[in-house]
């Protein structure tokens, strides 16, 4: 309310000043940073007890590698990433730096692999398409669990094939790689068993040696009489009788080369670890027939070997029932010993009293009547042969090893031969189970039985180490 002075003025109401209770308690804006510090906080200790160790990996160069951004991966996750790249002091090679996640610690041990892991083209082979999006990574592979720990590795220069380990490794010798590479494939019966995983040139510097990864599942194969060729390439062979024949193993084989293995007559031990084999290549057109028949084997004997070698076939009126598998003169000189393998469905035929002759190329008599040609049939004239017959009173089935001898054509009258043989396994008719002493002594037959052909301590006979 105004009041008027006693000259008539009004006078204004005096002004109050108001003060307010001062609060005790802390302003509510300076809890906001207290909460941001204990979030980053808990953040940052969550990243440090996840935190793994830092390791050192040395490599050739930094192709594809940056630091900040590259990462170390192992089954496709990520467990480490690289954080500095240096060039090493003897300047020869880099030095990536890299921090581990705490899961991946446990693996950081001797015998750790790291590559990188890039698109390569080469050896046959395409490999890390993905990384032309991605970007380059760096791969591990672990050590074994019981190796001691480690912070410094020495990266790969190309990834492994297949993890050591993963199978049986083997031992390949060669004078020259002949076109084999690193992944190279390793069939048997055609199928694919193993891998080459590493190539390099022996102690003496006379040949290379490469190691070789066997599938557990098909390990059992290898065997310590098994022998390996190369099917690098093209393998093309001319006849008359059969024209050109081209052969490719494979599309693999053709690119980065390839070996094949076989295991000739019974199978031997199976090998272990560290078996040796020498690759043998020009073994194919020799070896593919006994692949084909895997039967038992004889000896046939002769003075000379003629035109029959190896690879040849044996026949049985004109079948073709069998293969020279290999031929050597003996240790005294005096003869040659031809080693066949007859298919299993026609070991019967093999008997005590069987013959062989030369069916290579053709023989003449000359008589009154003028001069007889005799071929055992266009094909043996082409490609060469051994012929056998069976008499009508054949004897006993000979044992696997047996020694015969070859004549140098075939005895009269063996086109009237017709000795009935069971080849199903069932019992024979009377006339192939005749005594041995029924057949003429003009056979002049050659026979041993296969143990005594070699456990004969004088004999010189190099088949004896065979059977």
């Amino acid at each position: 309310m105004s009041h008027q002075d006693p000259n008539g003025s009004e006078e204004l109401p005096e002004a109050k000043l108001k003060t307010h209770r001062k609060s005790h308690g802390a302003s509510a804006i300076w809890l906001i940073p207290l909460v941001a510090a204990v979030i980053g906080a808990g953040i940052g200790y969550q990243i440090y007890s996840q935190r793994g160790a830092t390791i050192e990996i040395s490599f050739e160069n930094a192709e594809g590698l940056e630091a900040d951004k590259t990462s170390i991966r192992y089954l496709n996750v990520v467990i480490g990433t690289v954080s500095e790249i240096v060039v090493a002091p003897d300047m020869k090679s880099v030095l990536v730096t890299a921090e581990m996640t705490q899961e991946s610690s446990k693996d950081l041990v001797e015998g750790t692999r790291f590559w990188v892991v890039r698109a390569r083209i080469g050896g046959g082979r395409v490999t890390g398409l993905g990384t032309l999006f991605s970007g380059s990574y760096i791969a591990m592979s672990p050590g074994p669990p019981e190796a001691k720990k480690a912070h410094k590795f020495v990266g790969l220069n190309e990834p492994p094939v297949k993890p050591m380990g993963d199978g049986m490794n083997i031992v390949l010798t060669a004078s020259k790689l002949h076109g084999l590479a690193i992944g190279a494939p390793i069939y048997y019966l055609d199928v694919k068993v193993g891998e080459v995983t590493n190539s390099d040139i022996n102690e003496d510097g006379t040949g290379v040696d490469l190691n070789a990864l066997i599938e557990h599942k098909y390990a059992h194969y290898v065997r310590k009489n098994s022998r390996f060729w190369n099917v690098s390439g093209i393998n093309i062979t001319a006849s008359a009788l059969e024209g050109v024949r081209v052969d490719i193993e494979s599309l693999s084989a053709l690119l980065s080369g390839g070996l094949s293995f076989y295991t000739p007559g019974k199978p031997g031990p199976v090998v272990e670890d560290g078996a040796v084999f020498k690759i043998r290549r020009h073994g194919p057109s020799t070896l593919e027939g006994a692949h084909r028949y895997l039967g038992p084997r004889f000896v046939v004997e002769t003075a000379t070997l003629g035109s029959v070698k190896s690879g040849d076939p044996v026949y049985y009126r004109g079948e073709q029932v069998g293969q020279v598998i290999s031929q050597m003169l003996h240790d005294d000189a005096a003869s040659v010993g031809i080693q066949i393998e007859i298919a299993h469905r026609y070991a019967a035929l093999i008997r005590e009293k069987t013959v062989f002759w030369n069916a290579s190329g053709f023989t003449a008599d000359l008589g009154l009547t003028g001069i007889h040609v005799h071929s055992e049939s266009l094909q043996s004239l082409m490609a060469g042969g051994i012929a056998l017959a069976v008499p009508n009173k054949p004897g006993k089935k000979a044992a696997a090893g047996s020694v015969f001898k070859m004549r140098d054509k075939p005895p009269k009258h063996w086109e009237k031969w017709h000795p009935e043989i069971s080849l199903s396994g069932q019992q024979p008719h009377s006339s192939a189970t005749a005594k041995p002493h029924d057949s003429p002594a003009s056979e002049e037959l050659v026979h041993h039985k296969g143990k005594e052909a070699g456990e004969k301590k004088k004999s010189k006979h190099w088949y004896r180490r065979l059977f």
